[in-house]
């Protein structure tokens, strides 16, 4: 059955023209899904979700702390640190709309991807991400504001879709990426 591109599996990556990784490889992946909200200044929140092999999830949010007049991040700090043990189903659920976000190869050299349609912006902020880790080898997923168009679009729309699967968190829509 051959399929135009309006028709596309929705186990496709939204990142490349690569086919998705397996659910054997991407269950034995440490995944972490991070949020980042900008207030005033450059002071950000963060929220994260790291999916481990074993099927645990750990929630944190914190806040980056900036060195004084050199623009870096001082250090991230942790307010609130939760594990919850997820179903195999709904973990292997989230593994795969991860993998639609994952780099094609992981490697020492820690590749990262956007979404598709979308380029680096070096000044952007990175408003959502995703760590992908296979001990010596890894790579990311960002999303920076500013990014827009079909593939981001589509990104959104899964974050989103992820969120009914995620452990709840009060306010955690507050940190997902603006519409675009």
């Amino acid at each position: 059955m051959i399929t135009g591109c309006g028709n596309r599996p929705r186990t496709e990556s939204l990142v490349g023209d690569w086919p998705v990784a397996s659910d054997a490889t991407l269950a034995g992946e440490s995944i972490t899904l991070q949020f980042r909200k900008y207030g005033d200044g450059d002071l950000s929140r963060t929220l994260s979700y790291t999916l481990a092999p074993d099927g645990r999830m750990t929630v944190e949010r914190g806040d980056d702390h900036h060195v004084c007049c050199f623009g870096g991040v001082d250090g991230h700090f942790i307010d609130s640190r939760k594990i919850y043990g997820l179903p195999q189903g709904r973990a292997m659920q989230l593994r795969r709309m991860f993998g639609r976000l994952r780099p094609e190869k992981l490697t020492a050299d820690l590749p990262f991807v956007l979404p598709t349609g979308c380029t680096y912006i070096f000044d952007g902020r990175t408003v959502a991400g995703v760590n992908f880790d296979k001990g010596a080898a890894g790579g990311s997923f960002i999303f920076q504001s500013g990014c827009d168009g079909d593939g981001a679009r589509q990104v959104q729309r899964m974050l989103r879709a992820m969120q009914t699967l995620l452990p709840p968190v009060n306010n955690s829509r507050a940190y997902l990426p603006p519409a675009t």
